[in-house]
């Protein structure tokens, strides 16, 4: 049984290594893989695409997140909104972000190392950030409990575990109107294009400035995240593999 979070890395470099990954690193280990378990509906149908697998082998199991993450006890008291984003591959869509906070006073905490190039790109948008990296998991849970909103609108995703983790929390999320992450967010974010710097600058503005935004998201952001609990994933998990065994025997 092998689990797929997402592709994407597939995608990444010429046509010779696009072609060499795809035949080492899916093409050949499906030939022995009874059944596959994909993270998301979205990575089902990635697989599909891509694959002659048969889909009645495919399970759709969700990710979990750790059972350490629990709701905070109180908002934090930032001297200005402090909008979160996690990660610095192309997908994060930081460049976008960064044009829709450019002349608001909030600021930005980057998970992550930014690039020099990104450092600059930051700088001419005018951005205040600050960022931090190699992060365990207490560090990354008190980063989110210390925000104000997570800012997630990627443009590629196998699951979107950040949406989970900020909802557990008590973080208000705006992430991406694509799937999976609207989905995995459930009515518990606000939903944007995010290639749409303008509905992302709005959606911000909506989150930071209005509390009664604020608040509705929070509360159904709690509601989404009980959709993922380990306990479900397990006894999926547990069948998956009962009735795997049965056909064997």
């Amino acid at each position: 049984v092998l689990t797929i979070h997402d592709l994407g890395l597939l995608d990444e470099g010429g046509a010779a290594k696009r072609w060499l990954k795809k035949k080492f690193w899916l093409d050949l280990p499906l030939k022995s893989c009874d059944r596959l378990i994909a993270v998301s509906e979205r990575t089902k149908e990635d697989i599909l695409s891509r694959t002659h697998y048969p889909a009645e082998h495919i399970t759709v199991i969700p990710s979990v997140i750790s059972p350490r993450y629990g709701a905070r006890e109180s908002l934090p008291q930032n001297a200005k909104p402090q909008v979160l984003h996690i990660g610095l591959a192309e997908n994060k869509n930081l460049d976008r972000h960064a044009a829709a906070l450019s002349g608001l006073d909030v600021h930005l905490r980057i998970i992550g190392e930014p690039s020099a190039e990104q450092h600059a790109m930051l700088q001419r948008h005018g951005v205040e950030y600050s960022h931090a990296s190699k992060l365990s998991e207490a560090e990354l849970q008190a980063e989110y409990a210390q925000s104000d909103t997570l800012l997630f609108c990627s443009t590629l995703e196998g699951f979107g575990m950040p949406i989970i983790e900020a909802q557990t929390i008590g973080l208000p999320v705006i992430t991406s109107d694509l799937a999976p992450m609207d989905d995995t967010a459930g009515d518990g974010a606000l939903l944007v294009d995010p290639t749409d710097v303008g509905a992302i600058r709005a959606a911000v503005k909506a989150v930071t400035e209005d509390d009664d935004t604020r608040d509705a998201l929070i509360s159904k952001g709690f509601i989404n995240a009980d959709r993922f609990s380990p306990t479900y994933a397990a006894q999926r998990h547990a069948a998956l593999y009962t009735a795997l065994m049965q056909t064997k025997a």
